[in-house]
């Protein structure tokens, strides 16, 4: 079984983050699964070391406009060279509206966060909820057309975190020192706004954009007694289900199809996470739907 996982984002390392949980979700379940992941080029060093190919596709789209120019993309090629049995569409429904005509696939949908407007679409590109088989919902929001609710897909599980004073061994501090982090991973400038500027305890900065960036990131962050980090889907996702919400401090940065003050306020309230929600998701892929 072949699965793509599409995805037009391109505002910081989120996209690629989904992709690589729903790939240990699939390798946790035990899978032989082929996956790989489409979307636009990523400016992360990390991406060159994940355990599936990530392959960049340039997506310019205009010529997603109209049926015949869409069919010519190096999307809509790359997926008819690829011949998936499942796609899985990240939010970005527009660059597929014509190529899921003629592919031959299951199609699932994986909403979140972003404006209402987005379900509509505009006179020329409107959203099709009959293209897809599935539209699963993947954070605390309502969907016009959902069909199916998992908890947010998270990069790892409580088993597979490192092990305590892993992160304070690797860079040189004991346990009896305060540790406070900066986790980046959206877009270049972020990671200066929001360093506390601490002068009496130890801070360091893992920013996505960096060579040495330890990726996925959460793995460690449990060692750290302040986090300050953006209120991505992934960063709060992640913290809450890692068990180190309590210690972040949250910024929301301004995007245009995401609300991040709007996730930082709901994680507040929602004060347990009964699953990753990559691991439903595996067994639905794993089920054949």
């Amino acid at each position: 079984m072949r699965v793509a996982f599409v995805t037009a984002g391109d505002v910081g390392a989120g996209h690629v983050a989904h992709a690589y949980a729903i790939h240990q979700g699939l390798r946790r379940a035990g899978s032989r699964v082929e996956f790989r992941a489409f979307g636009p080029a990523a400016p992360f060093p990390f991406v060159a070391h994940l355990p599936f190919i990530y392959e960049p596709i340039a997506i310019d789209f205009r010529p997603f406009l109209e049926r015949e120019t869409a069919l010519q993309t190096p999307l809509a090629l790359a997926l008819a060279l690829y011949a998936p049995d499942l796609v899985l569409v990240d939010l970005f429904w527009a660059p597929l509206l014509y190529i899921f005509e003629t592919l031959q696939a299951s199609k699932w949908l994986l909403a979140r966060k972003c404006p209402d407007a987005w379900w509509k679409g505009t006179p020329r590109l409107r959203f099709e909820p009959r293209q897809y088989d599935r539209i699963i919902v993947t954070e605390p929001v309502e969907h016009p057309n959902e069909t199916h609710r998992i908890a947010p897909l998270v990069v790892a599980n409580r088993d597979e975190l490192e092990p305590v004073g892993a992160l304070r061994a690797a860079l040189g501090v004991s346990l009896d020192e305060q540790l406070v982090v900066v986790a980046h991973a959206g877009v270049v400038g972020e990671a200066e706004r929001l360093d506390p500027g601490y002068d009496q305890v130890r801070s360091v900065r893992f920013d996505a954009y960096e060579t040495q960036f330890p990726f996925p990131l959460a793995r460690w962050l449990n060692d750290a007694d302040v986090i300050f980090a953006g209120g991505g889907y992934n960063t709060v996702w992640e913290s809450l289900w890692l068990g180190y919400h309590d210690r972040v401090h949250f910024t929301g940065f301004p995007r245009n199809v995401d609300d991040q003050q709007w996730r930082i306020e709901c994680a507040r309230t929602t004060t347990t996470m009964k699953e990753n929600g990559a691991d439903p998701l595996a067994r639905w892929i794993l089920a054949g739907g």
